[in-house]
């Protein structure tokens, strides 16, 4: 919700027991948070169980004492750190080497399959 800081994040994340939160970034426009976040922590099991307990939840939970009711919070993976960093990012996963497989077999199986000529990955 717009009016959750980051420690009131920081702490919700915490009792639930994901307390390896290495950054919490809220998203704002002309200094007031939009209600979003991007929220980095040290092991991907961590971010797997906050995305379980909060992906579809009212948002009002995430505030003590607030009333029932509100938009539901949507969790999604940034995949942009693990593609960037690679097995320097975040979870130490290598995201592209994963997805082109060994030797590249997965994208030249996906050429063939869609009859493509050529496969160029940037």
């Amino acid at each position: 919700p717009d009016n959750c800081g980051e420690r009131q994040l920081w702490e919700h994340l915490c009792c639930l027991g994901t307390g390896d939160v290495r950054e919490i970034l809220l998203l704002r426009h002309a200094g007031k948070t939009k209600g979003k976040a991007y929220v980095l922590f040290s092991s991907h099991e961590s971010a797997l169980l906050a995305k379980s307990k909060l992906h579809g939840k009212s948002s009002h939970t995430l505030l003590s004492g607030a009333r029932s009711g509100g938009e539901r919070l949507s969790v999604r993976f940034s995949e942009s750190e693990r593609y960037v960093k690679g097995k320097n990012g975040a979870y130490a996963l290598d995201m592209l080497g994963g997805l082109q497989g060994k030797k590249g077999a997965n994208m030249i199986s996906l050429r063939n399959s869609i009859g493509l000529q050529q496969a160029l990955m940037t």
